[in-house]
């Protein structure tokens, strides 16, 4: 295992996370298994697409999607995709997904993502 240098990067790799809540007493699981099942396809598709991790926390009352791409042409790519989930993920919990782009600066044992 290997852990980056501080201020250095993982090649170029960029994560897109979209962070989302739903009321207390909804129900996400159709929607996270709606946008896992019907968008990888278009995600595995798209060049310079490294991987997708999705995370909750209260039975699906905040969660978490983080995609990673290989550089910025590949994430800036990838916008409209990103812009259809978001508002999939609007109409369902009727609240506002938050966008957020940040730089890989290291990891530990995530298959995929070897230091350049």
């Amino acid at each position: 295992m290997q852990l980056d240098q501080p201020g250095t990067t993982v090649g170029g790799v960029l994560a897109r996370v979209l962070t989302f809540s739903a009321a207390e007493g909804t129900d996400l699981t159709e929607l996270v298994d709606a946008l896992r099942t019907e968008t990888s396809a278009d995600l595995e598709s798209m060049p310079g697409f490294r991987g997708l991790i999705v995370l909750e926390r209260g039975r699906h009352q905040d969660v978490l999607t983080m995609t990673l791409w290989e550089d910025a042409a590949s994430l800036e790519a990838s916008d409209m995709l990103a812009s259809a989930i978001m508002d999939r993920i609007a109409r369902a919990t009727r609240n506002i997904a938050v966008r957020d782009v940040y730089r890989v600066l290291g990891t530990i044992g995530i298959a995929g993502l070897e230091i350049a």
